[in-house]
């Protein structure tokens, strides 16, 4: 890339219309798996098991080398659940803006050539 250059009011730039919820983890290879993954973690089992990690965490009490050590035994367990609750969170304004701060492709277009 040589340069970047300022949005140009005369181009058109992708942008997001509407939407259900986030893309797919990266694990998911297809749609089937994706729908496996959905069927094997309900929300309500997923909000059930981060519940008890809490519950378990606030038995540490004041004690915060019990609470790391008991963060550091779960991280990954806790990581692939809090993605699994935000699967049906969707914000189109936030995908917008992500879209617009990525418009690099076509900054080194002439005007009159379309992207």
């Amino acid at each position: 890339m040589e340069q970047i250059l300022p949005r140009s009011p005369h181009r058109r730039y992708p942008a997001c219309t509407g939407g259900a919820r986030q893309a797919p983890p990266e694990s998911c290879r297809s749609v089937e798996d994706f729908l496996e993954l959905r069927m094997r973690w309900p929300l309500v089992i997923v909000a059930g098991r981060l519940a008890e990690f809490l519950g378990d965490l606030l038995d540490c009490g004041e004690d915060r080398v019990r609470a790391a050590e008991f963060l550091a035994e779960h991280r990954e367990e806790l990581t692939e659940l809090s993605g699994l609750a935000r699967l049906d969170d969707f914000d189109k304004n936030a995908l917008n803006t992500a879209l617009h701060a990525l418009d690099l492709t076509t900054a080194c277009l002439p005007e009159d050539e379309p992207a």
